[in-house]
């Protein structure tokens, strides 16, 4: 998958946004603790979520977020829902957000 279809799917709020503690939680039971993106990427030195809103919540893992070159950001970088930057063009799950009936 390509950096701009990453992109795509995030501006779309396709990739879930993680804004507190317990939607972390849910999208670390939902894949198992495997890594996989979340809807936040850097875009002119801030990290923002795919509606443009600005970061309030993080839950960064130990040492993150670390490399100047990587966009987006993964969820499980520690394998118990820290969070890590990764690049755009990995090959990772991703957690769709919707409205429950």
């Amino acid at each position: 998958m390509t950096s701009r279809r990453i992109e795509s799917l995030i501006g779309v709020t396709c990739v879930a946004q993680v804004r507190d503690n317990a939607t972390n939680q849910a999208v670390t039971g939902l894949t198992g603790g495997q890594r996989a993106l979340i809807g936040l990427t850097r875009r002119s030195g801030e990290y923002q979520w795919g509606d443009d809103s600005p970061l309030e919540y993080a839950a960064w893992a130990a040492g993150q977020p670390a490399g100047d070159q990587l966009k987006c950001v993964a969820t499980n970088e520690d394998g118990q829902g820290g969070w890590g930057v990764a690049s755009c063009t990995e090959s990772l799950l991703f957690v769709c957000s919707g409205i429950a009936d």
